[in-house]
């Protein structure tokens, strides 16, 4: 206090800052720190903002969807269903030529907390002509309540649970697939993909996702191999499959 009395005597001015009195050098320092402090939380709360609105307008307007481009988190519905929506403005119809083969592991989405969005939604497609067919590793009762009313619902839905008794069903590719998702849809010449990096049982949400638009398939020869694999994958675990209650048997 001595040294801001003799400052203060001085004719240097004096200010208050949370309740404390100092000189105007004081002044600029505690200025400088309370901003700094305040700088950092800001500037990560601005970058988390203008991440997720450009993840929204690419999802929704496909902004720089030319190119296969990452999601790091996101529910089937929020991400996947705007994504879908807008292949038709990218040459890729959702007509009665146009098939879905749709994977995952126990299908806890179908019935969480967005699952009667996407449940409308994948009846819409169908509605439009669209081919789904589902393939879970396992389902709960309450899942396949609702993948059969779905059937039920459209001939152009099918739904299919794996048969781990089945002399088809290839136990090593299924542990390949446990965590890791894809879901194919194509028409003619005309594919894309949405391949889950890892999504857990019991979760809505995925990570480490890649979207492959059309365009990006067209061009893109390592992207086109990489999709046939994945269908090849596919029809295999379909081939150990058996239909969900209520549906006719079907052959890959």
């Amino acid at each position: 206090m001595e040294g801001i009395e003799t400052l203060a005597a001085a004719g240097a001015e004096m200010y208050t800052v949370f309740g404390f009195e100092v000189v105007e050098a004081e002044t600029a320092f505690y200025v400088f720190v309370i901003g700094a402090a305040l700088a950092v939380p800001l500037g990560c709360a601005l970058v988390i903002v203008v991440r997720r609105v450009y993840e929204w307008l690419r999802c929704h307007y496909w902004l720089l969807a030319r190119s296969t481009f990452a999601i790091p988190a996101a529910s089937i519905s929020s991400r996947l269903v705007p994504l879908i929506n807008q292949l038709p403005r990218h040459g890729m119809p959702l007509d009665d030529s146009t098939e879905f083969l749709l994977f995952g592991s126990d299908g806890h989405y179908i019935v969480g907390e967005n699952g009667r969005k996407w449940r409308e939604q994948v009846m819409e497609w169908c509605a439009l002509g669209v081919t789904v067919k589902y393939i879970l590793l396992d389902a709960d009762t309450d899942v396949k309540q609702e993948l059969a009313a779905m059937a039920a619902g459209s001939s152009r839905f099918e739904a299919f649970v794996v048969d781990r008794e089945s002399d088809a069903t290839d136990g090593e590719l299924l542990a390949r697939l446990e965590t890791r998702h894809p879901n194919l849809m194509w028409s003619g010449e005309h594919r894309a993909a949405w391949i889950e990096g890892t999504h857990y049982r019991g979760s809505d949400v995925a990570y480490d996702i890649d979207f492959v638009p059309p365009g990006e398939m067209r061009g893109n020869e390592s992207e086109r191999e990489r999709f046939d694999n994945y269908k090849n994958k596919l029809e295999r675990v379909l081939q150990g499959c058996k239909p969900i209650a209520g549906l006719s048997a079907h052959a890959a």
